[in-house]
């Protein structure tokens, strides 16, 4: 069910009284897409059998996802489905999972604001998605498509579901590091 902050600590809704403990693993890049099924539910019955109840998603927003035709951030249906049969299949067995909303999509710079050709390095991106109206809006998109998109083994959207309680906006970021990487 779903996690709340309770008396300093966090709890689910049907054991208000009990807190709430994650022991989980950073999953990076395609390990995020199984190829199959079994595959996935492999992968979970492992995680389980280690003792994990939770997972990171990570660097998982350049694989699902590309610039499409108009402009636009799209999401990459083949892709999509991958990751989602692996998170329905961690939800089913109890393990929740976390993510960020930006790490590592590939950008360019034409997304960012800016009149020049090319991809803006990872930095700049994280830079400017704090400071530019043009990136903030291609962030929101991914955001938006990401979060609202259907899995249809689930079928809740990311951001209903209940195994998915915490989010960060952008990936090891803060103003000041991002600036001193750019400069």
């Amino acid at each position: 069910g779903w996690l709340a902050g309770r008396d300093g600590h966090a709890a689910f809704e049907k054991r208000p009284n009990v807190p709430a403990r994650f022991y989980g693993v950073n999953l990076c890049m395609l390990a995020n897409f199984p190829e199959s099924l079994a595959d996935a539910r492999q992968l979970v019955r492992n995680l389980r059998r280690i003792g994990y109840n939770a997972i990171r998603i990570h660097h998982h927003d350049k694989p699902c996802s590309r610039l499409g035709a108009d402009g636009r951030v799209e999401l990459i249906p083949e892709a999509m489905d991958q990751l989602d049969r692996f998170l329905a299949e961690c939800f089913k067995r109890d393990i929740y999972a976390t993510t960020d909303l930006y790490v590592s999509r590939t950008c360019t710079w034409r997304e960012l604001g800016v009149d020049r050709d090319g991809l803006a390095p990872m930095s700049e991106v994280k830079l400017r998605m704090m400071t530019s109206e043009a990136a903030y809006a291609n962030w929101q998109a991914y955001a938006r498509a990401f979060l609202t998109h259907r899995n249809p083994h689930t079928g809740r959207t990311l951001a209903e579901e209940p195994a998915l309680p915490f989010l960060v906006v952008i990936n090891e970021s803060s103003p000041h590091s991002d600036w001193d990487r750019a400069s």
